[in-house]
């Protein structure tokens, strides 16, 4: 139904502008004809209101046009990242609402964002390192770090810190 949408908003808008392209022809030949009273001014201001009126039918045609594009578009989805797809949540029968219906999981593979917390005797030492300048703060720039899985004899994986959080908890 979008496409079909589309394709009559695009018809609709070739039409008019054939319908434009004829009125300006008649407004050019009647405004020749005025010089040797041939017509009278009610009809070319008849001609110069229809071919105005046309053409602000014509913006409304675009706008109208414009909108079946984009709603055609909105008929697929495109993610901006690339990933990994979790579990389908929907059915290709099932009715969805834009914005609020969850479809899938899509994770990040490259680059992965690693969220962590530090326990406070680290922070303080962090904190000591960043007042006497051998690193730097993380709100001034990013702080490289070394990573680790859990089988990991080593610290093999290179990322940094690009983000410190201003609140602490307490507990």
């Amino acid at each position: 139904p979008y496409k079909l949408a589309l394709e009559q908003s695009r018809g609709n808008r070739i039409a008019l502008e054939a319908q434009i392209d004829r009125l300006r022809n008649e407004l050019s030949r009647l405004q020749k004809l005025k010089p040797t009273n041939s017509i009278s001014d009610t009809d070319l201001e008849l001609a110069q209101a229809n071919l105005h009126e046309s053409e602000g039918q014509y913006q409304t045609l675009l706008a109208m046009e414009r909108r079946a594009e984009l709603d055609l578009e909105f008929t697929q989805i495109r993610a901006p990242i690339a990933g990994v797809l979790g579990r389908s949540l929907v059915n290709a029968e099932n009715v969805v609402s834009a914005d609020s219906t969850l479809l899938t999981t899509l994770v990040s593979i490259a680059p992965i964002h690693v969220y962590f917390d530090i326990d406070e005797a680290s922070f303080l030492q962090y904190r000591s390192l960043v007042r006497t300048g051998k690193l730097p703060d993380a709100s001034e720039g990013a702080i490289p770090v070394s990573l680790a899985l859990t089988k990991d004899a080593t610290f093999p994986y290179k990322g940094f810190v690009n983000f410190q959080n201003n609140t602490t908890d307490p507990g």
